[in-house]
């Protein structure tokens, strides 16, 4: 049974497009979720390695550099 309450979960989101990055900021944010944002899939792998309390990643998955794809492979 639902309760209306949602739990707060650290969200990382990853996109190289700036808009991008900004819409889901708001959203997730005005949803009352911490949101760490990287530009790119090398940055993000970054922020996985220092913060270990990230719930959930939001990815992009054609990025220069790294994809989307190899960022789920090197977070793992």
């Amino acid at each position: 049974m639902a309760t209306g309450r949602s739990e707060t979960i650290k969200i990382l989101v990853v996109d190289d497009v700036g808009y991008v990055r900004h819409y889901l900021d708001q959203l997730l944010t005005q949803n009352g979720h911490v949101v760490l944002i990287a530009p790119s899939g090398i940055e993000a792998v970054t922020i996985l390695k220092q913060d270990m309390a990230i719930g959930l990643v939001v990815t992009d998955l054609l990025m220069p550099g790294m994809d989307g794809i190899e960022l789920f492979k090197a977070s793992r």
